[in-house]
């Protein structure tokens, strides 16, 4: 299977504890990358290869976007550190073309 065997399931269950923050429009460079360059999260990422950066997108049942962001452990199969969940009632060009048709990518 992949990186995550079900990215639904785990995005549902991230999401339900997840810290949010809600947004009209959601930015691929603020909202995304941004987190992911945080001094903390590259160190993380330089320091143990088995973390990755992943974004995950998901309608939500009311209309909106739910996009988490986290650090996953291709060696645990589990979150390593934090993650944050960010709502949106619509998702700019960037991200759309970002993520197609995909639910999940990986920020290299």
């Amino acid at each position: 299977m992949g990186i995550i065997d079900n990215v639904l399931d785990f995005f549902r269950s991230v999401w339900a504890w997840v810290q949010r923050i809600w947004t009209r429009i959601l930015n691929f460079f603020k909202n995304i990358v941004d987190w992911f360059k945080s001094p903390n999260r590259l160190r993380q990422l330089q320091v143990d290869r088995n973390r990755i950066a992943v974004s995950i997108k998901e309608n939500l049942a009311n209309g909106d976007y739910g996009v988490v962001n986290c650090l996953y452990n291709t060696a645990t199969g589990q979150l390593d550190g934090e993650a944050i969940g960010v709502e949106s009632e619509q998702v700019d060009a960037e991200t759309q073309k970002n993520f197609g048709n995909k639910e999940m990518i990986v920020l290299k």
